[in-house]
């Protein structure tokens, strides 16, 4: 019953993203990844990275939004020399 009505609040959030010609996706399958092509990926709390999206999207640009400091300097030693990324702080909001 919870999935359900989860599904449901994603099929009505993911009407929402498509008005403003935004894609929003959901599986429990990692695998429909490898048919997707994505150009642009806004990576919200990133920390120490999402795996599942650096893996599967290296050539996406990203725009890291990440408020913690204490995340700054992993983000900028190993995240924004390897992928076209943009890091934007909690003070540069």
């Amino acid at each position: 019953m919870i999935f359900q009505f989860k599904l449901k609040l994603f099929k009505f959030i993911q009407k929402i993203f498509s008005f403003f010609n935004f894609k929003l996706y959901y599986s429990k399958d990692q695998n429909f990844l490898k048919n997707i092509i994505i150009d642009d990926i806004i990576d919200v709390g990133v920390a120490k990275g999402t795996n599942f999206l650096l893996k599967n999207f290296p050539k996406a640009n990203y725009y890291f939004i990440e408020a913690n400091k204490k995340y700054y300097n992993h983000i900028e030693e190993k995240l924004l020399p390897v992928y076209k990324s943009k890091l934007f702080t909690g003070n540069k909001l």
